[in-house]
């Protein structure tokens, strides 16, 4: 109880390696796309970029472990709606159940929209620092991996195929003046 189900593919009463199949995905993204903008008023400055793909799919080996020997550090979203005696119709298996090998159970959907790049800021008016001896400051705030929303992983990044044990991509915020005399 709690363990996967593996469906008997070819329907010859026996689950065996003539049930496996090749599934018409790979972690390769069938697309790739990018959409850069900029947008200007009244002193004002937006930019922001945002990447992506779809039609790719990972199978993340790490999500699937919960509760080995080894004591590896398990996802939540694993753990939370897990089949147990108190919740028999959890939508994951039990802790260290029974694993037939790789499943399509733990192959997930990997397409995402990422905000990679976001910078807003504002250019003082020419009339204000002119009197300083300026021609031009302006002040900004920008960022740099902000925001990802995953069609279905969400515990992790999409854009990485395999496991889910690797060191993330970084979030940075940057704020700055740019001056020009």
């Amino acid at each position: 109880m709690g363990d996967i189900k593996v469906i008997d593919w070819n329907g010859d009463g026996q689950i065996n390696s003539d049930d496996q199949f090749r599934y018409g995905f790979s972690s390769t993204p069938r697309a790739v796309f990018a959409l850069n903008s900029s947008f200007y008023y009244k002193g004002w400055d937006l930019s922001l970029s945002f990447q992506g793909q779809a039609g790719a799919y990972n199978y993340d080996d790490r999500f699937s472990v919960l509760g080995i020997t080894d004591q590896s550090n398990t996802f939540t979203a694993r753990a939370k709606d897990r089949w147990t005696v108190t919740n028999p119709n959890g939508t994951m298996p039990r802790a260290d159940a029974w694993q037939p090998g790789d499943t399509t159970f733990f192959l997930y959907d990997a397409t995402f929209i990422r905000l990679k790049n976001m910078e807003l800021g504002y250019s003082l008016p020419a009339s204000l620092i002119s009197k300083i001896g300026l021609t031009n400051l302006r002040v900004y705030a920008s960022g740099f991996n902000l925001l990802t929303w995953g069609k279905e992983i969400k515990w992790s990044d999409p854009e990485i195929s395999g496991g889910s044990y690797y060191y993330p991509q970084q979030r940075t915020l940057s704020i700055g003046v740019n001056v020009k005399f």
